[in-house]
């Protein structure tokens, strides 16, 4: 297609310049030759009337006052003709012609552009005016088009999908349903933003839709990053705090803990889920086979610890995993602030979970001179501060009083921190606003 374009354009240049350049170019040096005579003939003619007005005066056929004022007539009309043909003159040089080519190979081109992005191939177009008319006339097309998709991994019958998902919610754009099934698609494939853009579509028609939001939060969840982790157990939380029976919202909260590294939530969601289903079911069975996976890796933890425990080295690093963190809040940035904003000191592991592995929540007005972060302050005891080599430090002014950052928020981070971690203070500067 880009070719095609290409060769419209030069097909478009190729018969506009010659018909622009050549008939113009010879019609132009015809009318400049006629001016430039005509030029002539002006100051000829100024000459002889010049002298023939000076005859009569000498022969006392005009008086003196008479003369002059023909005289100045005269002069002011050849001056007036003389500019006006050097204008026409001039004006016959110009460069109208090329600027009228330019502006229309240009039109030409922004017109193809659009044409080209908003219909696409006729081939595409085609295959989407066929998608269509299956959508009009079979209420499973979709589902046909999915297991079709399922059997054959090709890039055709994904491509097919995707296009009918995006044709029914533009068909439909009210239908909550479709929006969701085109975001879990793009999910799926990996296309995460614009899989998050369609779910907040569907959130906008129907915001107080629980499942809805349990399938954005599961959404957020395959993101990279934490911002959209903790947001997606903001809202997960707030799910289960109106029906804390909701199973999606169980099973993520639960799933989320155990990729978090968290295997004690992750269990004690897990086992609240469970109690919803029959014990010999399929779904009882998978939970069952997580919660024993979690049991193992907190006992792994506990002997790893353990084995840590014998060993002076790690007992004198343990001991200290201690950090004092000053927060220097310059003073144009105090001058907006009431002193009961929410502000967050937290380390996060350069190689470790997404949570932060040491966190400290006070206010503006509450907060110390000097801020100590220790194991104590750990969100889980087996990824405590001492468990890492390399930590950064992170302190927030959250004007909203949420863990996860926003627009306006004001934040300032550390350079890495190697341990030994042994109470050395850190100078964190609260310098950017999000």
């Amino acid at each position: 297609m880009t070719l095609i374009f290409l060769l419209f354009v030069v097909l478009i240049a190729v018969i506009i310049i010659p018909s622009q350049i050549f008939p113009q170019k010879k019609a132009l040096q015809d009318v400049q030759s006629s001016l430039d005579v005509r030029l002539e003939q002006l100051k000829r003619e100024f000459q002889f009337r010049t002298k023939e007005l000076a005859r009569r005066l000498k022969s006392n056929d005009l008086a003196e006052d008479e003369w002059k004022q023909l005289s100045e007539e005269l002069d002011t009309d050849t001056r007036t003709s003389i500019d006006l043909t050097k204008s026409a003159s001039q004006s016959s040089k110009s460069t109208s012609s090329w600027f009228f080519i330019l502006m229309l190979i240009a039109t030409t081109i922004i017109v193809t552009a659009i044409s080209y992005k908003y219909s696409g191939t006729y081939e595409l177009s085609k295959n989407q005016l066929s998608i269509i008319k299956q959508l009009e006339n079979d209420p499973k097309a979709i589902a046909k088009l999915s297991l079709i998709a399922e059997k054959d991994r090709s890039q055709e019958p994904i491509n097919d999908l995707y296009l009918a998902l995006r044709s029914k919610v533009e068909i439909t754009p009210k239908d909550v349903a479709a929006w969701r099934d085109l975001a879990l698609f793009n999910a799926g494939y990996g296309r995460i933003d614009e899989a998050r853009a369609t779910m907040e579509i569907a959130l906008k028609i129907t915001p107080s839709d629980e499942d809805l939001k349990i399938a954005y939060a599961q959404i957020l969840t395959q993101s990279k990053e934490n911002n959209d982790i903790l947001k997606a157990l903001t809202i997960i939380n707030e799910v289960l705090s109106s029906n804390p029976q909701h199973e999606g919202g169980l099973l993520l909260l639960g799933m989320s803990y155990y990729q978090l590294g968290m295997y004690q939530k992750s269990i004690i969601t897990l086992e609240k889920l469970l109690k919803l289903y029959e014990p010999d079911s399929e779904m009882a069975d998978l939970l069952k086979k997580r919660i024993v996976s979690a049991e193992q890796l907190i006992s792994g933890k506990s002997v790893a610890a353990k084995i840590t425990e014998n060993s002076n080295q790690n007992d004198n690093d343990v001991a200290a995993a201690n950090l004092n963190i000053r927060v220097v809040i310059p003073d144009a940035i105090r001058a907006k602030l009431t002193g009961n904003e929410n502000i967050f000191i937290f380390a996060k592991a350069i190689e470790g979970p997404r949570f932060p592995v040491a966190v400290v929540k006070t206010t503006i007005n509450e907060l110390t001179a000097v801020v100590n972060l220790t194991d104590a302050n750990a969100m889980q005891p087996q990824f405590a501060l001492s468990k890492f080599d390399k930590v950064q430090i992170t302190v927030r002014i959250s004007f909203a009083g949420d863990v996860v950052a926003k627009a306006g928020d004001i934040e300032g981070a550390s350079e890495i921190i190697e341990a030994p971690y042994s109470g050395s203070t850190i100078i964190v500067t609260l310098n950017r606003e999000i």
